[in-house]
């Protein structure tokens, strides 16, 4: 599935539309049903909702930011966003589990029509949530947006959950008749809460990693010396390679001395192939090439000072 650059904003916000519709859905199935699963669903729903739509907020506070007021800081957004979500799967976790909880101390059987509504709406937000994971999964690998990886593991979360809930409640429906089936429920609750749980847990990690700035790896900075080595007959001097991290976004600095014979018209296409060739390295690179002076140049200027 192609996603071009500009597509995160309608991705997200069609998150949010159905994001809305499902949180609705949840809460007429709570009121009207008696069911462990059913609260913590949409409590868990709720959350979600939520995250999807900070998530929203944040891609349209990025898609309309003035690039010369963030030039190397506003791929942070998108981190800190993630890790707000990280801490709201953290928060869906402890209600989901302390419901889950009281529903195993005193077990008592799935009734009301929530709980066909529930069964319904599972089967349709399971589809509904495996496209938007899709979605969100194509535009993270456009763009490299932690942000967007956060939100496509959120939806494949929320289509297992889907999946498993819609299990638990046909189980617990079929079973009803059985004691033993009665805590079928609230540990199909706590499983959900594990689930999110680890999902959570990666997205922490992944966000805090990307939210420091720091030196490229060395394999990568291998892979830009060895991109230099390729093109050693375009330049007479090379000084030094300078990287660093910011987020997602990746800023290269190339030092790169010339013979002062060559005239500027020369040298320009030479700089302008380096220039490209080290930024497809990267999804998001700048790439900055700065001439200094030849050698003997250098000297001169050092004794005249």
């Amino acid at each position: 599935m192609a996603v071009k650059d500009g597509d995160k904003e309608p991705a997200t916000q069609s998150a949010v539309i159905a994001g809305a519709a499902e949180t609705a859905i949840t809460l007429v199935s709570l009121l009207t049903g008696e069911s462990v699963l059913l609260l913590a669903d949409f409590l868990k729903t709720g959350l979600e909702f939520f995250a999807v739509l900070l998530a929203w907020l944040a891609v349209r506070r990025l898609g309309r930011a003035d690039g010369l007021r963030h030039d190397y800081g506003i791929g942070k957004i998108e981190n800190l966003s993630s890790l707000v979500i990280a801490a709201l799967m953290m928060a869906t976790v402890i209600v989901i589990t302390i419901s889950a909880l009281f529903g195993l101390l005193w077990p008592t059987p799935v009734a009301g029509v929530g709980v066909k509504i529930t069964v319904a709406s599972l089967v349709v937000y399971a589809g509904i949530n495996g496209w938007l994971w899709r979605r969100c999964r194509a535009a993270s690998q456009a763009e490299d947006s932690p942000l967007m990886a956060s939100q496509a593991k959120l939806f494949l979360t929320k289509l297992f959950g889907n999946v498993f809930m819609l299990a638990a409640l046909c189980s617990s429906l079929w079973l009803i008749d059985q004691p033993w089936a009665h805590y079928i429920d609230p540990l199909a609750a706590l499983a959900v809460a594990a689930s999110i749980l680890m999902s959570a847990l990666g997205v922490f990690s992944s966000s805090v990693y990307h939210l420091l700035d720091g030196t490229l790896e060395e394999s990568d900075k291998l892979t830009i010396m060895g991109e230099m080595a390729r093109h050693f007959e375009r330049y007479d001097w090379l000084y030094g390679v300078r990287s660093r991290r910011s987020g997602n976004h990746v800023f290269v600095e190339i030092e790169l001395g010339f013979d002062a014979a060559r005239r500027v018209g020369e040298v320009e296409p030479h700089i302008a192939a380096i220039r490209d060739s080290v930024t497809r390295l990267f999804r998001q690179a700048s790439v900055t090439v700065a001439l200094g002076p030849a050698p003997g140049e250098a000297r001169r200027r050092a004794d005249a000072a």
